[in-house]
C-alpha cells in the first residue's frame, strides 16, 4: 500500500484550509498524511486547532509571512521520506475528491511511476486539459506544448520531489520552475481522471506582488523560462521562438526598466 504526503500552505483563509483537510479525512484510502504551513497569517486559526490533535495532520505556523513558495518548500524539507512514497500538492483553496488517493494508489501500483499527473476540476467547471493518457514531457507537452494545459495534480516519487525547491527568486508563483527542475530527472505519466477541486481565489496564497519591489524580476523571469527550456530540450523549436522574441524585445525594454528604477528612486527618497 502506497502511503502520500500531502503539501498544503496556508494565508489568511481558515475556512477554505478547514474544507481542504475535511476533504483529506473523508479519504476512502486511509495512507496519508498533511503537512501544513501556516504562512504566518494574521486571519486566526484557533477554530482549527481541533484538526492539528489529528495524527495524520502536522502543523507548522510561520512567525513570518514569506510567499507560498517559501512554505512549500519548508514542508518538502520536512516531509519523512522513510514513511512517504509519494508527495502531492494542495492549497489551502483546492481540495480532493474523496477518492483521490484510492485512485492514485490504483494507478501507481498497476503502472509504477515518478511522477503521475491527473487532472483538475478548475474554477469554470472545466478539466484539466490533457490530449491523452500515458507517457508525456514537462517541458514538450506542458510548458511548451500543447498535450497539456492548466493546473493539474501531482504525485510525486518522493526522492524525486525532493531533488527541487520552489523559487525563493519570486514569492508566490512561476511553479514551472520546480517542475522543469524535476523534468531534468524524470518524465511524467498522464492519467485523464480529475481527482482534485481548484478553486483559486484572489486572496490568501497569491496575495501581493510576487517579483516584490523588484523592478529587474519581471524582465529576467520572461527570458529565463525560455532559456530553461531551451537548455533542457534544445529541439523544442517554440522554446526556441520565445527566447529569441524576448532577446529582440530587449532594446525596447530596457527604456522601461530605466524609467521605471528612476521613479522607484525618487518616490523613495
Amino acid at each position: 500500500m502506497l502511503r502520500f504526503s500531502v503539501i498544503t500552505p496556508s494565508y489568511n483563509r481558515p475556512q477554505e484550509l478547514k474544507r481542504c483537510l475535511d476533504s483529506l479525512l473523508a479519504q476512502t484510502y486511509t495512507h496519508w498524511q498533511v503537512i501544513v504551513v501556516n504562512d504566518g497569517s494574521s486571519a486566526d486559526y484557533s477554530s482549527l486547532e481541533p484538526y492539528w490533535q489529528h495524527a495524520q495532520i502536522r502543523y507548522l505556523a510561520q512567525t513570518e509571512n514569506r510567499g507560498v513558495n517559501q512554505a512549500r518548500n519548508i514542508a518538502l524539507e520536512q516531509a519523512p521520506a522513510e514513511v512517504t512514497d509519494y508527495l502531492c500538492f494542495v492549497d489551502d483553496d483546492e481540495y480532493l475528491v474523496p477518492e483521490a488517493f484510492a485512485i492514485a494508489n490504483a494507478l501507481l501500483t498497476k503502472n509504477p511511476q515518478a511522477w503521475l499527473v491527473l487532472q483538475c476540476f478548475l474554477n469554470n467547471n472545466n478539466k484539466t486539459y490533457m490530449a491523452r493518457s500515458g507517457p508525456m514531457d514537462y517541458i514538450d507537452d506542458y510548458l511548451y506544448g500543447t498535450s497539456l494545459k492548466k493546473d493539474a495534480t501531482h504525485f510525486i516519487q518522493v526522492d524525486l520531489a525532493k531533488l527541487a525547491r520552489f523559487s525563493s527568486f519570486v514569492r508566490n508563483g512561476e511553479e514551472w520552475i520546480y517542475f522543469a527542475t524535476l523534468a531534468k530527472h524524470s518524465s511524467c505519466w498522464a492519467e485523464q481522471i480529475p481527482v482534485k477541486y481548484n478553486l483559486h481565489q484572489p486572496q490568501g496564497l497569491s496575495l501581493g506582488n510576487m517579483h516584490g519591489k523588484s523592478v529587474l524580476k519581471p524582465y529576467l523571469m520572461k527570458w529565463y523560462r525560455p532559456y530553461v527550456a531551451v537548455k533542457l530540450r534544445p529541439h523544442n523549436a517554440k522554446a526556441w521562438q520565445a527566447l529569441i522574441l524576448q532577446i529582440l524585445k530587449l532594446p525596447l525594454r530596457l527604456p522601461q526598466m530605466s524609467f521605471k528604477i528612476i521613479k522607484n528612486i525618487f518616490s523613495s527618497s
